[in-house]
Parts: structure tokens; sequence; C-alpha cells
């Protein structure tokens, strides 16, 4: 344990300075929550009550999270300020990062399967590559949260776990298999967006299916660089740089986010937009249309998918339709 500490002393921002960045991130998107899910709670009476459920469950975590963060801040620099020690005593909060990031993601990583699921006509070659790599993302969790109980310095030498954590395994394979869940279900989503799109024929369809595909990606992206990041890290640093553990520890709160801002993007989208009477109407006037009126058939299915889940009014519109 003295040789680590002599190398926190050497580099302190490579230890220190990762806690510090992780206090003041957790902060930064705990805010960013709280703007989404005033947004989101202000009309959730239009969703379903799994899909209030979820968000509930997503944000109480996060939150939890947050709490978890600034108390071990409190605790590295105030009450054990100068005490290198206390980064290496890993406090029960320290142990379940692994399973809140989890908590966060799955929730939001299932509702984009369903949503990947129907597009595809319930194909089950789809779904399930896609749920199994989600259950071999939470189930690697558990192990690592599992090793963790069982994670202790010793006197002298490296750290070790009574529960074997072979070289980056499974850190680094949950990481990526998240990562590459992500890129999968952003990929199947823009693929069918794009198909209907080239099927478009009003500028409105075109610009809405290019926000859905914006909005995809978006979402996807950070918490796939997030994941990326701390996989690598770990990797090429090891425990000889604690900033892995930041970008692990931010992970979930991006899923939250994200999360959120599908939903609040679905609910502007479903918006109906202002237009104008034909003067062969008799008389002309602001009046508002849904975007279902001018989305060609092919398309229409593809879009009520992932504006929400399909309501009886959208299958028989559809189905009238065809």
């Amino acid at each position: 344990m003295s040789s680590i500490i002599a190398c926190m002393q050497a580099r302190p921002g490579l230890y220190i300075g990762a806690d510090l960045a992780n206090v003041v991130f957790h902060a930064f998107e705990a805010g960013i929550i709280v703007d989404l899910s005033v947004t989101f709670w202000s009309r959730a009476d239009q969703e379903s009550w799994v899909i209030r459920s979820m968000v509930a469950f997503v944000t109480v975590v996060a939150f939890f999270q947050t709490g978890t963060t600034f108390w071990d801040g409190w605790r590295l620099f105030v009450l054990n300020f100068g005490q290198w020690e206390s980064l290496l005593e890993l406090k029960w909060t320290d142990r379940l990062q692994s399973v809140m990031t989890v908590a966060m993601a799955a929730p939001v990583q299932c509702f984009l399967i369903r949503r990947c699921w129907i597009l595809t006509n319930r194909s089950w070659l789809v779904v399930v590559p896609l749920s199994s790599m989600l259950l071999a993302t939470v189930v690697i969790s558990i192990y690592v949260v599992a090793a963790m109980f069982t994670f202790y310095f010793p006197s002298n030498g490296p750290a070790v776990t009574r529960i074997p954590v072979t070289a980056y395994l499974p850190v680094d394979i949950g990481l990526i298999l998240s990562a590459v869940l992500d890129l999968s279900i952003t990929t199947l989503i823009s693929i069918f967006l794009l198909r209907s799109r080239s099927n478009a024929f009003t500028r409105r369809f075109k610009r809405l299916l290019r926000r859905l595909i914006m909005v995809s990606w978006e979402a996807a992206v950070l918490p796939c660089v997030c994941a990326t990041v701390s996989a690598v890290l770990y990797m090429v640093k090891g425990n000889n740089s604690f900033w892995y553990l930041f970008f692990q520890a931010i992970l979930g709160k991006f899923y939250a986010i994200s999360f959120l801002v599908i939903l609040n993007a679905r609910a502007d989208l479903q918006k109906p937009s202002i237009s104008f009477n034909s003067p062969l109407d008799g008389h002309r006037g602001a009046r508002r249309t849904p975007i279902a009126n001018e989305v060609p058939q092919n398309g229409l299915l593809d879009t009520a998918i992932l504006l929400g889940d399909l309501s009886t009014k959208t299958r028989s519109v559809a189905g009238t339709e065809s």
C-alpha cells in the first residue's frame, strides 16, 4: 500500500483529481436531469404507466448516486483531508457503482430494444442478440459488484480480490458490450428511419425523420463514448490512474439523460404544427394538423413506433390506408 500512496503523492492529478472531477460532474449531470425531469413530468399524463415508472426508477437511482457521490467527496476532501489512505478505502457506495450504472442503463436499453423489435416486425433474429448483450452486461455488473465486496489492499503488494477478476475482465467486457449495444440499437433505428425518409413526400415529414435520427444518435453517442473511454483507460492504465473510475461513475447518468431527451423530443415531435386552410375550404385561418396525415403509408408505422407506443388508433389508420 505504501508504494501506491507514494504514486498518488507524486501524481495527485491521476487520483485525487479524478475524485474531484467526479463530484463536480455529478452535480452538473444532476442539474440537467432536474431540468429534463421537470419537462417530462409536466406532460407525463400522456405517457403510459410503464414509461412513468421507468422514468421514476431511473431518476431515483440517479439522485441516489448523486447523494452518495457528494458524501464520498465530503469524506475525502473534508473529513479525511490530507489522508492519502482514504483514497484507497472503498465504501459500500463505491462497491455498488457498477450496479447503479446498469440500473440506469438497462431501462433505457430495454425501451429501445423493444422498438427495434417492433420495427423489424418482431424479428427474433434482432431481439435475441440485443437482449443477450443486455443480459450479459447485467450479469457482468453483478459479478463485478460481488468481486468489489471482496476487494482490499494488503499491507504489501497490489490490490487483491477473493473472487477472481482476470486482467481486464470482466470490467472491460461489460463496458464494451454496453457501447456495442448502444451503437447496434441506434444503427437499426437509423436504417429504418432512412428507409421511411426515402419515401417522404413533404418537407415537414423529412424534417421529422431527420430530427428523429439526430435525437437517436445524440442519445447514444455520449454513453457509448464514455463507456469506450473508461474501458480503454482501464486497459492502458489499470489502477495507475483513477480516471477510468470517473468515466465509469458518470456513465449511468448519461443513460438517464439520454432517456429523458428521447422522451421529451418524442413529445415535442408529436405536437401538431400550424398550417393554413386551403382557399377551397371557404375561409382562411390557422389550424393544427397531425403528422400522421402527412406520413406516407410505408413510413407511418416506423414513425409511430419511434414516436411512441403504437396505439389502436394508429394501427387502424395504417390498416385503412394499406
